[in-house]
């Protein structure tokens, strides 16, 4: 095939997709017979593909006239857009397919950066990094999706579905239904279908297992709470234990609180040596961080905090008992591999008034 040839084939098969609205057969018969005047000029012109190319004009601009005669027009006469219903419905089925296929790389990143317990400050920059190459993974897919449905002659799975196509007419895009156009075939909607339920699978399965792994954090974490908490009164309890056998408190238990703490701990010894507490019952519990716990997703533990109220008996008849507040706290540590830990120290106590 002569390079005039090759630049006349081109010509004509941008003339072809900017006639789409025609139908295939129709539109076929207009590139045939503008394809013999093209071969008349190129004998004109002595074999000149340029001069044949200038002499009929940018392709776009013949299609438009020819369209124009036609009574098909950019503004809306002739193949009418699609009822937003279902561009709007092709809309929403290529999101969930857009998103499924999203889901194998989103999801471990997600369960990483949602589920995954830090080791410390050091993994701040990963999960910054991680969080970026995310969002870029989703901005490109989008993107590529957009640019995909703008595109002229082309039905995505969604259009496909709901027997819809992008066409130009002109220097614009219009999506239409394809049986708007004449001698345009059926759409094949098995294949999309059969996309989109898997897509919706995909959903179903990613919701629920993101459900079973965020109630199973939650319940390990609920967990957690419980046990800090016994540890808390554990250690309340052993103190008062230790004071009503007689036994040095701090000694026994291998507290080394704040001053604060010793203070406490020494009034208590008062009080059960000048006879105001002779036994004693846990009347309850609170653990401090309880609303931290249960919904910081990303900081790092911070000192565990438990409060414990005693109320403290007095055998003689007519006395009120004396409730004391108690709090015990753990500074956590980082100890590598996303674990902390730390000491649990009576902090300080006070006197509830009654």
């Amino acid at each position: 095939m002569s390079d005039s040839k090759a630049a006349i084939d081109s010509y004509l098969e941008r003339l072809a997709e900017q006639l789409e609205a025609l139908g295939p057969a129709e539109s076929a018969d207009v590139v045939a017979e503008v394809r013999e005047h093209m071969d008349e000029a190129l004998t004109d012109e002595g074999g000149s593909e340029g001069r044949v190319v200038e002499r009929f004009g940018p392709a776009e601009a013949l299609a438009a006239r020819i369209l124009e005669e036609r009574g098909i027009s950019p503004t809306g006469s002739g193949v009418l857009p699609a009822p937003w219903v279902l561009r709007a419905g092709a809309l929403v089925a290529d999101i969930a397919i857009w998103l499924a296929v999203l889901v194998v790389p989103a999801t471990p990143v997600a369960v990483l950066l949602f589920f995954m317990p830090f080791s410390g400050a050091r993994d701040v920059p990963m999960v910054a990094l991680e969080s970026i190459a995310l969002l870029a993974a989703v901005v490109g897919v989008v993107w590529w999706r957009i640019a995909s449905w703008r595109r002229p002659s082309h039905a995505t799975l969604g259009m496909s579905l709901a027997g819809l196509r992008r066409i130009r007419i002109g220097a614009s895009t219009r999506v239409v239904r394809g049986r708007d156009i004449p001698g345009t075939p059926s759409p094949r909607r098995l294949w999309p279908a059969i996309v989109l339920g898997a897509a919706l699978i995909t959903h179903a399965a990613v919701i629920f297992s993101v459900s079973q792994t965020f109630g199973a954090d939650i319940q390990g974490r609920a967990q957690s709470a419980v046990h800090d908490a016994s540890v808390g009164v554990s250690i309340v309890n052993d103190l008062y234990r230790a004071v009503l056998a007689g036994e040095d408190p701090v000694g026994s238990l291998g507290q080394s609180g704040s001053p604060a703490a010793d203070a406490a701990i020494a009034a208590l010894a008062t009080r059960h040596a000048s006879g105001a507490l002779d036994s004693y019952l846990i009347s309850s519990t609170e653990l401090g961080d309880w609303k931290s716990r249960l919904s910081s997703w990303f900081s790092p533990p911070n000192d565990i905090v438990v409060y414990v109220t005693i109320d403290e008996l007095d055998d003689t008849p007519g006395t009120t008992p004396v409730l004391c507040r108690w709090k015990v706290a753990c500074h956590t540590e980082p100890q590598g591999a996303g674990a902390y830990g730390g000491e649990w120290v009576i902090d300080s106590a006070e006197i509830v008034p009654q």
